[in-house]
């Protein structure tokens, strides 16, 4: 797999970027939407609603987690627990824009 240039709101930069950092995904942001990223587009759009989630979360205050989330094992448990709270929203993949 190479390099693939994809788009982005920049308003989840940051969130984009924490979450390629933890799996270890090389990438470079070029202009101020654009990311250069070592992975498939549909590992891109995954880890995009996933910045997503976390932007909303840090927003709100609310725990919310994209689909893929939902499904890995002790990922809830986890946030959950750090966030001090009982429960979560699942992201609704029609609102999210890229």
């Amino acid at each position: 797999m190479g390099v693939r240039v994809f788009n982005f709101n920049p308003e989840i930069r940051n969130e984009i970027a924490s979450l390629l950092d933890n799996e270890h995904i090389s990438y470079e942001f070029t202009d101020g939407n654009r990311i250069r990223v070592n992975c498939s587009g549909s590992h891109f759009h995954q880890i995009v609603k996933a910045a997503r989630a976390a932007k909303l979360t840090e927003e709100t205050g609310l725990l919310f987690v994209s689909y893929r989330q939902l499904l890995t094992p002790g990922y809830l448990r986890t946030e959950l627990s750090r966030l001090g709270v009982h429960g979560f929203l699942v992201l609704d993949d029609r609102r999210l824009k890229a």
